[in-house]
């Protein structure tokens, strides 16, 4: 497997990932919570290795935040 090829495969196996963790949490659309999850999270390591920004995860962490907000039963957030 090519190089690009086993990358696509991790991050097709991470997306999923993501769905399935969604899906145990309750979300109410555990699809649409994957690829933005991926999405969101894909953008911060771009920002990182493009532009060499040490703090996108912290100017990710809002979307998140309100990702899992839309998404997850507030019953399975933690306590801030």
């Amino acid at each position: 497997m090519r190089g690009h090829q086993a990358a696509a495969a991790y991050k097709k196996n991470a997306r999923n990932d993501f769905r399935d963790l969604a899906k145990k949490a309750g979300a109410s659309d555990p699809e649409s919570f994957a690829d933005l999850y991926a999405t969101i999270l894909e953008g911060a390591i771009i920002i990182r290795h493009i532009h060499h920004n040490n703090d996108s995860a912290r100017r990710a962490k809002p979307l998140i935040e309100s990702l899992l907000a839309q998404h997850i039963p507030t019953r399975n957030h933690p306590p801030k």
